[in-house]
């Protein structure tokens, strides 16, 4: 990893976005989610998350602005040509010791192991950070591909909460 938050696996670019790219990409998002997209059920819901997704990192950037490694999105791409296939990051400065993480990846990309890759990578990063002494990740009771990418990656089950999973991984 270098200081501005780029990390390289073995097919995987990793990129923190700066604030000014988060407020950018927050922007793009705002102006495409409107009628009639919008209105489509296939594609709202996820749009929605996205947008509260990046509205709050936008705030937690602003108030933590020595912090952004944890409050950025981190986004994935081929090595190569650069494309786009997910993102992923931390939810906020570690608490306690623990920092949380969560992850998306394009459907049209799933089933690769990208997610797996780049989790790993993440996670490595995170660990190797002052504070940092342990990994939270919590995922549907049914979110099966979401549980293998944590097993892959040296979570272990903590508790169940309803239909959330919460799990952990320590260095």
């Amino acid at each position: 990893m270098d200081d501005y938050g780029y990390i390289t696996t073995k097919r995987l670019a990793l990129r923190a976005l700066t604030y000014e790219q988060l407020a950018s990409a927050l922007e793009a998002l705002e102006a495409a989610f409107t009628p009639p997209y919008a209105q489509s059920s296939s594609g709202a819901r996820l749009m929605a998350e996205r947008l509260l997704l990046y509205r709050h990192k936008r705030v937690l950037m602003g108030i933590y602005p020595d912090e952004r490694m944890f409050c950025t999105t981190w986004l994935m791409e081929l090595n190569g040509d650069g494309t786009a296939v997910g993102e992923l990051g931390f939810k906020g400065p570690p608490v306690g010791g623990e920092v949380e993480i969560g992850y998306g990846v394009e459907p049209r990309y799933r089933n690769r192991g990208y997610m797996k890759e780049a989790a790993a990578a993440l996670c490595d990063y995170g660990l190797s950070l002052p504070g940092v002494t342990s990994i939270a990740a919590y995922t549907g009771s049914e979110n099966y591909a979401s549980q293998n990418v944590l097993a892959a990656c040296g979570f272990e089950f903590l508790s169940k909460y309803g239909k959330m999973i919460k799990f952990r991984l320590r260095p």
